[in-house]
Protein backbone atom coordinates (compact mmCIF):
# COMPACT_ATOMS: atom_id res chain seq x y z
CA UNK A 1 0.00 0.00 0.00
CA UNK A 2 2.89 2.42 0.49
CA UNK A 3 3.97 2.98 -3.35
CA UNK A 4 -0.40 3.09 -3.91
CA UNK A 5 -0.05 6.29 -1.47
CA UNK A 6 3.14 7.88 -2.49
CA UNK A 7 1.62 7.47 -6.58
CA UNK A 8 -2.07 9.10 -5.34
CA UNK A 9 -0.10 11.66 -3.29
CA UNK A 10 2.30 12.42 -6.64
CA UNK A 11 -0.84 12.51 -8.96
CA UNK A 12 -2.63 14.74 -6.74
CA UNK A 13 0.48 17.69 -6.68
CA UNK A 14 0.85 17.28 -10.34
CA UNK A 15 -3.10 17.82 -10.93
CA UNK A 16 -2.91 20.88 -8.27
CA UNK A 17 -0.17 22.69 -9.99
CA UNK A 18 -1.58 22.05 -13.57
CA UNK A 19 -4.88 23.42 -12.50
CA UNK A 20 -2.93 27.03 -10.20
CA UNK A 21 -1.04 27.32 -13.82
CA UNK A 22 -4.12 27.32 -15.94
CA UNK A 23 -5.73 29.41 -13.00
CA UNK A 24 -3.14 32.30 -13.57
CA UNK A 25 -3.13 32.18 -17.08
CA UNK A 26 -6.35 33.58 -17.39
CA UNK A 27 -5.41 36.32 -15.68
CA UNK A 28 -2.72 37.16 -17.50
CA UNK A 29 -3.98 40.52 -19.48
CA UNK A 30 -2.71 40.46 -23.71
CA UNK A 31 -1.18 44.13 -24.29
CA UNK A 32 -0.48 45.19 -27.54
CA UNK A 33 3.49 46.30 -27.92
CA UNK A 34 2.70 50.19 -28.24
CA UNK A 35 0.78 51.23 -25.20
CA UNK A 36 -1.14 54.73 -24.99
CA UNK A 37 -2.11 56.72 -21.99
CA UNK A 38 -4.87 55.15 -19.81
CA UNK A 39 -4.38 52.65 -16.85
CA UNK A 40 -1.71 50.07 -18.55
CA UNK A 41 0.79 52.84 -18.89
CA UNK A 42 1.93 56.09 -17.15
CA UNK A 43 1.31 59.44 -18.85
CA UNK A 44 4.89 60.85 -17.30
CA UNK A 45 4.91 63.81 -20.66
CA UNK A 46 3.40 66.72 -18.87
CA UNK A 47 5.11 66.13 -15.77
CA UNK A 48 8.78 65.98 -17.47
CA UNK A 49 8.46 68.99 -19.85
CA UNK A 50 6.34 70.93 -17.10
CA UNK A 51 9.13 70.75 -14.49
CA UNK A 52 11.83 71.14 -16.41
CA UNK A 53 13.79 74.71 -15.68
CA UNK A 54 16.48 74.82 -18.93
CA UNK A 55 16.76 73.18 -22.34
CA UNK A 56 19.36 72.44 -24.36
CA UNK A 57 19.20 72.22 -28.11
CA UNK A 58 22.36 69.84 -29.76
CA UNK A 59 23.59 69.15 -33.00
CA UNK A 60 26.17 66.75 -34.34
CA UNK A 61 26.85 66.41 -30.96
CA UNK A 62 28.91 69.57 -30.69
CA UNK A 63 26.67 72.74 -31.84
CA UNK A 64 24.48 73.57 -28.37
CA UNK A 65 21.62 76.00 -27.69
CA UNK A 66 20.48 76.68 -24.05
CA UNK A 67 17.73 78.20 -22.44
CA UNK A 68 16.43 78.26 -18.92
CA UNK A 69 13.39 79.38 -17.50
CA UNK A 70 12.82 83.06 -17.39
CA UNK A 71 13.88 84.33 -20.70
CA UNK A 72 11.05 85.05 -22.94
CA UNK A 73 11.63 82.07 -25.57
CA UNK A 74 11.52 79.53 -22.60
CA UNK A 75 8.17 78.83 -22.87
CA UNK A 76 7.46 78.68 -26.54
CA UNK A 77 9.76 75.68 -26.35
CA UNK A 78 8.08 74.24 -23.71
CA UNK A 79 4.94 74.58 -25.74
CA UNK A 80 6.85 72.83 -28.95
CA UNK A 81 7.57 69.96 -26.60
CA UNK A 82 4.27 69.75 -25.42
CA UNK A 83 2.64 70.03 -29.21
CA UNK A 84 5.71 67.83 -30.64
CA UNK A 85 7.49 65.52 -28.29
CA UNK A 86 4.85 64.84 -25.00
CA UNK A 87 2.79 61.88 -26.94
CA UNK A 88 5.76 60.07 -27.77
CA UNK A 89 6.87 60.47 -24.02
CA UNK A 90 3.64 58.85 -23.05
CA UNK A 91 3.82 55.78 -25.25
CA UNK A 92 6.30 52.07 -24.17
CA UNK A 93 7.25 50.31 -27.10
CA UNK A 94 7.97 46.68 -25.45
CA UNK A 95 10.72 46.27 -27.74
CA UNK A 96 12.63 49.04 -29.07
CA UNK A 97 12.26 48.90 -33.16
CA UNK A 98 15.93 50.56 -33.62
CA UNK A 99 18.99 48.90 -31.51
CA UNK A 100 21.48 51.26 -32.60
CA UNK A 101 21.47 54.46 -34.35
CA UNK A 102 23.81 58.05 -34.75
CA UNK A 103 21.62 60.95 -33.40
CA UNK A 104 22.92 63.94 -34.77
CA UNK A 105 20.31 66.27 -32.78
CA UNK A 106 18.79 65.73 -29.42
CA UNK A 107 16.90 67.93 -27.05
CA UNK A 108 17.79 67.49 -23.49
CA UNK A 109 15.80 68.55 -20.37
CA UNK A 110 17.49 69.73 -17.04
CA UNK A 111 15.76 70.47 -13.35
CA UNK A 112 18.08 73.04 -12.73
CA UNK A 113 19.30 75.97 -14.96
CA UNK A 114 22.47 74.35 -14.10
CA UNK A 115 22.27 71.69 -16.52
CA UNK A 116 24.83 69.55 -15.25
CA UNK A 117 24.27 65.55 -15.48
CA UNK A 118 22.59 65.12 -11.83
CA UNK A 119 19.46 67.85 -13.14
CA UNK A 120 19.15 65.92 -16.31
CA UNK A 121 14.89 64.65 -16.26
CA UNK A 122 15.12 63.40 -20.07
CA UNK A 123 17.45 63.19 -22.86
CA UNK A 124 15.44 63.23 -26.45
CA UNK A 125 16.54 62.44 -29.98
CA UNK A 126 15.06 63.95 -32.50
CA UNK A 127 15.02 61.19 -35.70
CA UNK A 128 11.82 61.23 -37.81
CA UNK A 129 10.80 58.32 -35.78
CA UNK A 130 9.77 60.99 -32.84
CA UNK A 131 9.25 64.13 -34.80
CA UNK A 132 7.20 62.55 -37.88
CA UNK A 133 6.42 59.21 -37.20
CA UNK A 134 2.69 58.95 -39.22
CA UNK A 135 3.68 61.52 -42.05
CA UNK A 136 3.08 61.23 -45.61
CA UNK A 137 6.67 63.25 -46.27
CA UNK A 138 8.54 62.03 -43.26
CA UNK A 139 11.93 63.49 -44.13
CA UNK A 140 10.53 66.77 -44.92
CA UNK A 141 8.25 67.24 -41.79
CA UNK A 142 10.78 66.24 -39.35
CA UNK A 143 12.93 69.10 -40.71
CA UNK A 144 9.76 71.34 -40.90
CA UNK A 145 9.68 70.97 -37.04
CA UNK A 146 13.36 70.80 -36.72
CA UNK A 147 13.37 74.31 -38.25
CA UNK A 148 10.16 75.64 -35.94
CA UNK A 149 13.03 74.58 -32.52
CA UNK A 150 15.43 75.77 -34.05
CA UNK A 151 13.21 79.28 -34.85
CA UNK A 152 12.81 79.26 -30.93
CA UNK A 153 15.99 78.29 -29.65
CA UNK A 154 17.28 81.77 -31.47
CA UNK A 155 14.51 83.95 -30.50
CA UNK A 156 12.18 83.61 -33.80
CA UNK A 157 8.72 83.29 -33.85
CA UNK A 158 7.55 80.27 -35.40
CA UNK A 159 4.13 78.44 -34.99
CA UNK A 160 3.62 75.21 -32.95
CA UNK A 161 0.59 74.50 -33.68
CA UNK A 162 0.81 71.38 -35.31
CA UNK A 163 -1.76 68.63 -37.06
CA UNK A 164 -1.70 65.77 -34.88
CA UNK A 165 0.46 62.66 -36.56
Amino acid sequence: MRGKEIFVLVTLLLLAAVSADKASGEDKVVVSPLRGNGLLWLSYGPGIINSCKAVVYRENGSNEMRVSEGEPRFAAIKEWLSTNIERRLNLSPTKPCVTEVEVSRSITLYSDPDTSSSHLLLHIPLTSQILAPKSKNVASRTEERLGQLQALFKGKVASTADEQD
